[in-house]
């Protein structure tokens, strides 16, 4: 089980894969900062760097998926995020999608 502090890939609602506890990280996602995450997928790894645009506190987590395998080829881009029982505000201040 993953933390509010954490980061995973569910992957058909499974618990995630190569899930990350960010908190040795400094990574506090509750401490209301804006976070700037960047994701380059190069077809076969997906990397996700998570930057905290106070403190500065930085984490990259790399993983092993195949992504057009597991969506297909009508696939949907957007953002999610979950917690259990805890609730979160979360705003998407801008994205590019590009090759």
């Amino acid at each position: 089980m993953l933390s509010a502090n954490s980061t995973g890939i569910f992957i058909d609602g499974a618990e995630p894969v190569g899930g990350t506890d960010l908190t040795v990280s400094s990574i506090d996602f509750q401490s209301q900062h804006i976070f700037r995450v960047e994701m380059a997928y190069t077809g076969s790894t997906l990397t996700v760097t998570i930057t905290d645009t106070v403190t500065l506190a930085s984490a990259q987590q790399q993983y092993t998926v195949d992504i057009p395998a597991r969506v297909g080829s009508d696939a949907f881009v957007g953002f999610t995020g979950a917690t259990g029982a805890d609730t979160c505000s979360s705003r998407v201040t801008g994205w590019t999608f590009g090759p």
